[in-house]
Formats: structure tokens, sequence, C-alpha cells
């Protein structure tokens, strides 16, 4: 039977870690070792034992990766943690945030090449993928969380040595326990296992030596299905960060490219047509199709901004419920019919761009949401003419419904 480490052995351990490459086999065992499942159920009980193997297994994984490649590729391997507490932004949730939440995440990312103007512009950002693990503090009603983001770091200071960033990050995050009738009735925070996950952090990075940085910050990391699957209050999770960066890389050599030094004037019209699915209360029943046409003309201000004006058209099938239960269905095609305006911002980042929107209901004979909305989403230019999109729709901060559509620039 292995003999269980004592406690300065997994000391001798963690210090042999912080060195450059130095994280062993037999070090890796002994981890392994005194994460056993008699060491581990003492301090984090069986329950969660599922979710602390299948992180440090992909921890493990990537050293073992920093170990053998480090000194051929231009990636950089990220280690951190997470404490902080779960946001109650409804009431309803004041019930259940229960204790501090708390997590790791691993990251690995590459620097921008420098070939495209974004890349100066936003002054070398770097790309890459993180997979993160959250408990959120009451493990039988909110239970924990695994998402797997694909995020851009964008520096904000110019000094080499004292660095500070904003990571943004968006991807799919997976929820062990969500609400159900019988069995979590409290659970009101999430309707569906799998969801869109995004993240948001402002950090500090201090270089050790050429291999190695540390960092700190804060981040809040939100999780909902967009209405599809209801309950969809989501969570915010609120934390304090510090972490470790390995391989750390210089900025790639500024490139002989020589680009255009001011944007012409331009303006532009596009149509577009989109889809989405939502869920009306109360939870369990039927989804419901959601259609848009819209046209728009968008003003680009600079490389980096623009603007936009757009008029929508919904085709929303699921008001004809609500309004046969509130009584002021009258039968019509124009029931389920709403027209919008609203004014844009967007943001450039090459062929990928955000925008936000905030229009205002010129027709809509459901009153149940207001008169406002916004839509939020991610545009990617595939041709000249032709772009992808994917979004959000929300009345302030509750979710209508995600979409995904075609944009046709038409001159």
């Amino acid at each position: 039977m292995p003999k269980i480490p004592e406690k300065q052995d997994f000391e001798r351990m963690i210090k042999a870690s912080f060195t450059p490459y130095r994280f062993s086999i037999s070090d890796r065992a002994l981890m392994l070792l005194f994460f056993s499942p008699r060491n581990l159920s003492r301090l984090v009980g069986k329950r969660r034992m599922r979710w602390w193997f299948s992180t440090l297994a992909i921890v493990l994984l990537l050293t073992n990766t920093i170990d053998t490649n480090a000194q051929k590729g231009p990636f950089r391997l990220s280690l951190e943690g997470h404490y902080g507490f779960m946001i109650p932004h409804r009431p309803v949730l004041r019930n259940i945030v229960k204790g501090n939440s708390f997590g790791m995440a691993v990251a690995v990312e590459w620097h921008t090449s420098g070939l495209k103007r974004w890349h100066h512009l936003y002054r070398s950002p770097a790309w890459g993928v993180e997979f993160s693990y959250a408990d959120l503090g009451n493990p039988d009603v909110l239970g924990e969380q695994v998402t797997l983001l694909s995020t851009i770091r964008l520096p904000l200071g110019k000094s080499e040595r004292m660095r500070h960033h904003i990571l943004a990050g968006g991807g799919l995050g997976y929820n062990s326990i969500i609400w159900d009738m019988n069995d979590n009735l409290k659970g009101v925070t999430i309707g569906s296992r799998i969801n869109a996950a995004l993240s948001l952090g402002y950090f500090i990075d201090q270089s050790v030596s050429d291999q190695l940085e540390v960092y700190g910050g804060l981040r809040i990391t939100h999780l909902s299905n967009g209405a599809v699957r209801l309950p969809n209050l989501g969570t915010n999770n609120l934390s304090a960060t510090v972490g470790v960066r390995f391989n750390r890389r210089p900025k790639p050599e500024s490139k002989d490219v020589v680009f255009l030094a001011e944007l012409p004037r331009q303006g532009r019209l596009f149509t577009s047509v989109s889809t989405g699915v939502k869920e009306n209360l109360p939870p369990g029943g039927p989804t419901f199709f959601v259609h848009s046409v819209s046209l728009s003309y968008e003003h680009r201000r600079n490389w980096k901004t623009g603007f936009f004006i757009r008029t929508d058209l919904f085709l929303n099938n699921a008001v004809r419920p609500l309004m046969q239960r509130e009584g002021t269905y009258t039968g019509r095609n124009s029931d389920v019919l709403q027209h919008g305006v609203g004014l844009g911002y967007a943001k450039y980042y090459g062929r990928l761009r955000f925008d936000v929107m905030m229009g205002y209901y010129t027709f809509d004979r459901f009153r149940g949401n207001g008169k406002i909305y916004h839509r939020f989403g991610f545009r990617y230019k595939a041709t000249e003419r032709i772009e992808a999109w994917l979004g959000l729709k929300t009345h302030f901060a509750r979710a209508d419904h995600p979409e995904v559509g075609i944009i046709y620039r038409m001159w």
C-alpha cells in the first residue's frame, strides 16, 4: 500500500513546481497520491471529488506539455485560483447563497502575429483557451460549474515589467445541479445543464523572470441559457484571482507592414435575418421560435468603432399563449408581430466585431415586456458582403432569447 505523503513532502513538491520546468513525473505522482480518495474526502467531501479529479487531470496534462514543449512553441500556460462569492442579483437568491465560492482555472494562450491592423490598434493582444472549475458555496442547491472559454487579453499599459490588462471570454458552461420540481425546487438560478458562459476581468501582471510572471485581479463570470430553458435567473460569480503564467514569451517583433493611415469615411446599408428559441413561464412548457428581419444603416467612425441605426421586425410566436392567458389575443397575425427602432455601437476586432443596441418598440400588442429592448452580439465577416451573427435579445437584465443569423451588405 503506498505511503501517504507527509506535509513536508507536499511543501517540497509545491516549491519545486515553481522552478521553471522542474515539475517532474515523480512530483506529479506525489500530487496524485496527496489527492487520493482517502485524503481528498477529508478536505472537500466525496460529493466534490469528481470535479477535483477532472480539473487536476487537465492541469497535469498541460504541465506535462510545458515540460516537453516549452522551449519549442510560442504558447503560454496560466494557472490561477479564484475566491469570491455569487452575487445575489435577485431577492430570491439571497436565501440560497450560503458561502463563498472558490475554484481554479488553467489556460493556454498565444500572442497575435502583428500582421493585421487590429493587432497594433489593441497593443498586441493575446488570445487563448481557458478551462475553469468553480464551487458556488452551496453544492446541494447551486452545484458546481465547469466552463470552457475562448478568451482575448487586451493590454492597457505600456510598461514591459509592470502591466495591466482586460480579459474577456465567451464559451460554454456546465452546471452540475439545475432546478428540478421534485429534487431542487430552490435552485431557481438555471434550468439547463449546458449554458452560455461569459467572463470579464481586470488584472495586473508582474514579471518575475523571462519565463515566469504572476498576476492578480478581479473577474466576474456569468452563466445562463438565454431563456431557452426556464428558470433562467443566471449566476454571477465575482472573485478575486491570483495566478502564475509560465513560458512567458516576448511580443512578436514588429513587422514591416504598411497600413492605410486613415479610414475613408464610409456608410453601409445592411439587411439581416435571424432566428431563436425561448420558453415561457412556468418552467417545463413548450419552446417557441422567434424570427426577425432587420435593416440598418451603419457608419464606421474609425478603425476601432462605429455607430448604426436599425429597424427590426420580430415574429414572436412566444407571445401568443401569453396574450391568450391574459385575454388580449384577437386571433390576428399581427398579434405576434413586434416592430422597433434603435441606436447601436460597434467595436471592431479585425473580421470580428461586437455590437450593442438599445431599441424602442413602435408596435407591440403584448405589453408584458415594456417598450425598451436590447440586442447584444458578435458579427463575423465571412466575405465582403456576408457576415454571421450570434447574439442575445434582452429586456434590460432579463434575457428574452438567443439568436443566430446571416447579415448581407446591400451597399
